[in-house]
């Protein structure tokens, strides 16, 4: 049986997913915010390049995980919301159930600790992504051309006994069943500290000087140096906590 999935988060990043899990056959119940009325009425539309234009579905939709609770119990509650520390725990906390396996598919380093503490006996799960996309409107996404997700137990295991990574393959099963470039990773933060190369780097200095990443570095001779530069003290601190495979190569790439 396919699993039943709540999703916190159905914005941009979120609502591929719930269109990629409906596809493998999944029940799917997508937690909106700002677009939860227009998600009601219409659904949601997708324009991917990957998996193609005007996609139309209708997932059931609620404006919380207290609201979607009764229809659970959930095999998996994915958070694809923004990480703010302290906050999404106690939110999702009403939807949680004993066979629960919690999955995060957020930005960040360290995001795990709070919902392994408030969580100690559900499997969880930290996932990486790598999904340009943007909700226009609500309930409209258009998706570029790459969509890959990567996933890990938290702490890590590649123990094929241990719930978590049982439930770590089986989301990984189910998502490429339905075209998703998901793969399994023994220490995912590894890939985080490498996905942090790019947001520490260009995210701050994209929204310091109001640019592209494109036309920042066209602006100056020193723009590349100062992009680099702040790659290479992420290098620094991964290697310091052990990630030694997070290399200065990385930043040339």
């Amino acid at each position: 049986m396919a699993p039943k999935i709540l999703l916190h988060g159905a914005g941009a990043i979120g609502t591929i997913y719930v269109y990629l899990l409906q596809k493998a056959g999944c029940s799917v119940t997508a937690v909106c915010r700002s677009n939860y009325e227009a998600a009601k009425k219409d659904g949601f539309t997708i324009d991917s390049d990957v998996y193609g234009k005007g996609i139309q579905i209708r997932p059931v939709v609620a404006r919380s995980p207290t609201e979607a609770k009764e229809l659970g119990p959930f095999d998996y509650v994915i958070v694809s919301t923004k990480a703010f520390p302290g906050v999404t725990p106690q939110i999702i906390a009403p939807a949680i159930s004993e066979s629960t396996t919690i999955v995060l598919i957020q930005n960040g380093i360290g995001i795990e600790d709070e919902y392994a503490k408030a969580f100690p006996n559900n499997p969880l799960l930290s996932c990486v992504v790598y999904l340009p996309t943007t909700q226009v409107s609500p309930g409209h996404i258009v998706m570029g051309a790459t969509e890959i997700l990567q996933i890990g137990t938290y702490p890590a295991t590649s123990s094929s006994d241990s719930p978590a990574y049982q439930s770590a393959e089986r989301l990984v099963q189910t998502l490429t069943s339905a075209g998703s470039s998901t793969t399994l990773h023994v220490d995912i933060q590894e890939k985080r500290w490498q996905k942090l190369l790019i947001n520490a780097s260009w995210n701050p200095i994209c929204a310091l000087t109001l640019s592209r990443d494109v036309a920042y570095l066209a602006s100056s001779p020193e723009a590349e140096n100062v992009v680099t530069a702040v790659m290479a003290e992420v290098v620094s601190i991964a290697r310091a906590k052990g990630y030694t495979k997070i290399t200065v190569q990385m930043t040339k790439d």
